[in-house]
């Protein structure tokens, strides 16, 4: 019986002192987390701990100029599929067509500086290219302060201007455009009755044929004039996507030196300290 009582009071006190020990392990692991918590910027940096960072922003510098190509070119693509919706087309162009003709050189340039202003202004693209350097900013600013605290961490340019190409569109050809779109309206019907008549007389050399009804001609007069006046209006918009593409590439190459400029030097300085 008293060898019963004896080991009765080993095993009590064995498990008294596991549950010390485990009650220690976890007040050690709660003290080693906050820790992990309050110093998250590392006292010593490697060489390449350093160098693995500086790619990483500068991989970030470079999603940020894709991400503006991105905007800037959607962008002009919408404004120039809503232009296109609202100043080309074969019924629109008839009132440019009229305005060509009843306007002097310098009153139709006035008008088509205000189409320029109304499909092609800056803003709603400024507002996006905003906001897009804003979460840059904040990416570049998360990385740098995983690694340091030092003022230098926000140094990075805050300015960052485009010269957007919609500044440079000119819809001068507007007028070209709407000559020719007269031509093609007068000269369409011309051009397919003297076929006809031609087509007419060869085919009367052999057979007694009086040529086709008015109403087909009048249904290939149309569909030519639609097809042409499309091909005019296709012209028309590969012309604004020109120079739209002339004027992005240079502030593109400018702004991400610029950006990488201001990654080496940050890095650098982590090195050197």
């Amino acid at each position: 019986m008293q060898k019963i009582w004896i080991v009765l009071l080993c095993l009590f006190y064995g498990l008294t002192q596991i549950s010390c020990q485990s009650n220690e392990e976890k007040a050690l692991r709660d003290r080693l987390s906050r820790t992990e918590i309050t110093n998250k910027v590392p006292k010593y940096l490697s060489s390449a701990v350093i160098n693995e960072y500086q790619q990483a922003e500068l991989a970030i510098n470079r999603k940020y100029i894709k991400e503006v190509n991105s905007i800037v070119s959607e962008n002009f693509e919408e404004k120039l599929e809503e232009f296109e919706e609202n100043e080309l087309g074969f019924f629109v162009g008839y009132k440019h067509m009229f305005k060509v003709l009843a306007n002097s050189d310098e009153e139709l340039a006035d008008y088509w500086n205000l189409k320029t202003s109304k499909y092609f202004s800056n803003q709603s693209t400024q507002e996006k290219l905003h906001e897009a350097y804003a979460n840059y900013n904040s990416d570049v600013q998360q990385l740098r302060n995983q690694i340091s605290k030092s003022p230098k961490c926000k140094s990075i340019p805050k300015e960052v201007k485009f010269n957007l190409p919609s500044q440079e569109i000119s819809l001068g050809k507007m007028n070209q455009h709407s000559y020719l779109n007269i031509a093609i309206e007068f000269g369409t019907d011309l051009a397919v009755w003297l076929l006809i008549m031609l087509i007419v007389a060869i085919i009367s050399m052999f057979f007694v044929w009086s040529g086709p009804p008015a109403w087909v001609v009048t249904v290939i007069t149309i569909i030519a004039s639609i097809g042409l006046s499309m091909y005019n209006d296709n012209r028309m918009i590969d012309s604004i996507r020109e120079q739209y593409q002339e004027n992005i590439e240079i502030d593109n190459n400018n702004i991400l030196e610029e950006l990488d400029k201001s990654t080496n030097i940050f890095y650098d300085y982590i090195a050197k300290h």
